[in-house]
């Protein structure tokens, strides 16, 4: 009896602080779509959720369990909506495909029905060459907030981070939504803490 193909199914987003799994579920829907036409039976699904990709000091557990299995022998083919789900680092693709193919694990598919045999060194160019467009849309995107942030900053307005005391207004409660409201209003005086500041600064002065 020919044992089934199986598909480890990965899914990932960078940014998701109030956790609607929108993005994450668009994935799982696709690739359960792609399992489901091919006859692969799932190992997972894989999610990191509200991790980035493009950080290698920040942690992807999810991504590590999963290459723990293929490590383990225990996947046929690794199973993305979109390749750069998976790697935006050409350094942590090399380590992917060096363990993959050492563990017998040599194929790769993602949504846009391309399936890239991961000893076939025309196919190893293609993903290569996704992964330095993904870095590079990353790097871009860091130059383009750093230059934002710079603007900001000689503007003398709010720069990122906790919402100072005297500007904006206060939260409702703890939930993200609240503070997303409050910190939209981060550069407006809140006239009832800034009194406090004002009086503060004319006892110092005095």
């Amino acid at each position: 009896m020919t044992m089934a193909t199986r598909a480890a199914i990965y899914v990932r987003i960078s940014s998701d602080s109030e956790n609607l799994r929108l993005g994450v579920d668009r994935q799982l829907k696709d690739c359960y779509r792609i399992c489901e036409e091919e006859g692969w039976s799932v190992v997972g699904p894989y999610e990191d959720n509200d991790k980035t990709a493009a950080d290698p000091n920040k942690p992807r557990p999810r991504y590590e369990q999963m290459m723990n299995a293929v490590r383990a022998g225990k996947v046929d083919v690794v199973v993305v909506a979109v390749s750069d789900r998976l790697h935006r680092q050409p350094a942590e693709l090399e380590v992917f495909l060096a363990d993959a193919v050492r563990a017998g694990m040599t194929r790769l598919r993602t949504d846009r029905s391309r399936e890239y045999d991961l000893t076939d060194h025309e196919a190893i160019r293609d993903i290569r060459k996704e992964t330095i467009d993904a870095a590079y849309e990353v790097d871009r995107l860091r130059y383009r907030v750093k230059r934002a942030s710079l603007e900001r900053a000689r503007r003398g307005e709010f720069n990122g981070g906790h919402r100072p005391f005297g500007y904006g207004i206060r939260p409702v409660d703890d939930s993200p939504r609240s503070k997303a409201d409050a910190m939209a209003h981060v550069n407006e005086i809140n006239e009832h803490e800034a009194r406090h500041i004002r009086n503060a600064a004319k006892r110092i002065l005095e």
